[in-house]
């Protein structure tokens, strides 16, 4: 399961995702209170329910992609839906994010940075882009292999 490359973009892609349960996304700076966005454990008057939502799903693909390593077809299908869901990922960390930036008095009242698990989804959505051409490309030998017989 794991010996394919693809499993293991897939792996690298769900510990990235575990990884961005943790870290923090936004700390939002309002005079002396400094505030952080994170999914499943954001401060106080934070919101993240649409990226705490969108962030399990995410994972809960990968986890599914890697376990049909004997259904090719199957895992292309949750791959493709691995990408779309980083990327929705990345959508709801954008509508938590104004929705938080609201809540706290706009952009011009506050002070923002941004962490490095921002980065998070665009990485997964690469590594299941790899893992999908790898697929493909087993896919591809299997079929050659089957004409020869």
């Amino acid at each position: 399961m794991i010996q394919r490359i693809q499993s293991l973009y897939l792996l690298i892609a769900a510990v990235l995702v575990v990884l961005g349960f943790f870290l923090n996304w936004v700390v939002y700076r309002v005079g002396e209170l400094s505030l952080a966005l994170k999914p499943f454990g954001s401060d106080e008057g934070l919101s993240a329910s649409t990226l705490s939502f969108l962030w399990a799903l995410l994972l809960g693909v990968l986890v599914a992609t890697i376990a049909q390593f004997k259904n090719r077809k199957q895992q292309m299908r949750n791959a493709r839906f691995a990408i779309i869901a980083a990327f929705l990922a990345l959508g709801g960390f954008a509508l938590d994010h104004y929705w938080s930036m609201e809540s706290l008095g706009g952009p011009e009242a506050i002070e923002m940075s941004y962490g490095i698990a921002v980065l998070i989804p665009t990485l997964c959505a690469v590594l299941s882009w790899m893992a999908l051409k790898a697929i493909k490309k087993d896919e591809d030998l299997v079929k050659s292999v089957d004409r020869l017989r």
